[in-house]
């Protein structure tokens, strides 16, 4: 299995191979995805939460996880891609934190490729994308 770096760096490199059309579209999918992440998510979207189960709620650990950041955004950019609705479903992304292997998957090593994939399928489902990871 190739780590996150080697995933980085094939990544760049495809990168640098693209004409600035392709670029600015990308840009315009990014621009586009935060503003809906903001819009119906609000400021708090990329919060980390523990789930304490002896009250039932979720307490704020964090205001920003990368690991949130990176799930949610690219499932949310997916979704839309696919033309879902997903503006009422922050219920379910934060009902995520209430599944020990996608808190798990937040946790730790953020970088573990086996985690990464986890959590952004885990999401990408509960969103009900159809296009999920392999």
């Amino acid at each position: 299995d190739r780590g996150f770096s080697d995933f980085l760096d094939d990544t760049l490199n495809e990168f640098n191979k693209l004409d600035s059309k392709k670029l600015n579209s990308l840009k315009k999918e990014f621009l586009n995805t935060m503003h809906y992440i903001k819009t119906y998510f609000g400021n708090t979207a990329f919060a980390k939460y523990k789930y304490i189960s002896e009250n039932n709620e979720l307490k704020l650990q964090s205001k920003f996880n990368i690991a949130v950041y990176d799930a949610f955004s690219t499932a949310i950019c997916d979704a839309l891609n696919e033309s879902l609705d997903i503006s009422k479903k922050p219920n379910n992304l934060m009902s995520l934190f209430k599944d020990d292997a996608f808190y798990d998957s937040i946790s730790g090593s953020y970088l573990d490729t086996t985690k990464l994939k986890y959590r952004i399928q885990t999401t990408k489902k509960i969103l009900g994308c159809k296009a999920i990871l392999s």
